[in-house]
């Protein structure tokens, strides 16, 4: 169903950034990783990268005590999804979106900020 795709393309999202973030970083460490030719858009700077793995950790340790803002957080923030269309995929009310929303960016944001 839409909700499950939705789900599916945030995480897929994700993935791809977590990914391309750690290559950054190895590079940045002396390795020699293979070239491959990305949309200038999607380029990022080493600060962006070790910003997108403390947030990846982040949302790997919320998933385990409440997966629902773990979710909602991969709709918004790499899902790129408004308030309805992330009330609708979870199943939820828009107002406890907004409320959900609040927590889970004050608690990631607390937890990027003691990581970096």
């Amino acid at each position: 169903n839409r909700a499950h795709f939705s789900n599916l393309a945030a995480r897929a999202m994700r993935q791809v950034l977590i990914t391309r973030a750690v290559a950054k970083r190895t590079a940045k460490r002396g390795a020699n990783p293979q070239h491959v030719e990305l949309n200038e858009e999607l380029i990022m700077s080493d600060d962006r990268a070790d910003e997108l793995i403390a947030i990846d950790e982040g949302l790997r340790i919320l998933e385990k005590s409440n997966p629902r803002l773990a979710q909602m957080i991969d709709l918004r923030y790499f899902g790129g999804f408004n308030i309805s269309e992330t009330a609708e995929s979870l199943g939820v009310s828009e107002a406890t979106v907004n409320r959900d929303w609040r927590i889970a960016r004050t608690w990631l944001y607390n937890f990027v900020k003691a990581e970096m």
